[in-house]
């Protein structure tokens, strides 16, 4: 996420003091291990206020919220017949 600011206005005609500033906030890191046949899909017990995604073609970007149960930053999948992405959201 790029936040974007006016740091200051133009106040005399021979300084510009119109910055733009750039900063990032950190996306937090999904891990998921591959364990006896399943896919165990999780994330710090540290991070909340984010929403599990999942979409099946990356190409069309089609994300929708994880519509299983997540309990403790964690889920469990079975593999997919096909592709399965994650990623975490910000509402």
């Amino acid at each position: 996420m790029y936040i974007l600011r006016n740091a200051g206005s133009d106040n005399d005609s021979l300084v510009d003091d119109n910055d733009l500033t750039i900063s990032t906030t950190a996306v937090p890191e999904l891990v998921i291990p591959y364990f006896l046949n399943q896919a165990v899909v999780w994330w710090p017990p540290s991070v909340m206020g984010w929403t599990l995604q999942t979409d099946n073609n990356l190409t069309l970007g089609t994300w929708a919220n994880y519509t299983g149960a997540v309990r403790d930053n964690r889920v469990t999948n079975s593999p997919p017949p096909g592709n399965m992405f994650f990623l975490l959201a910000r509402p």
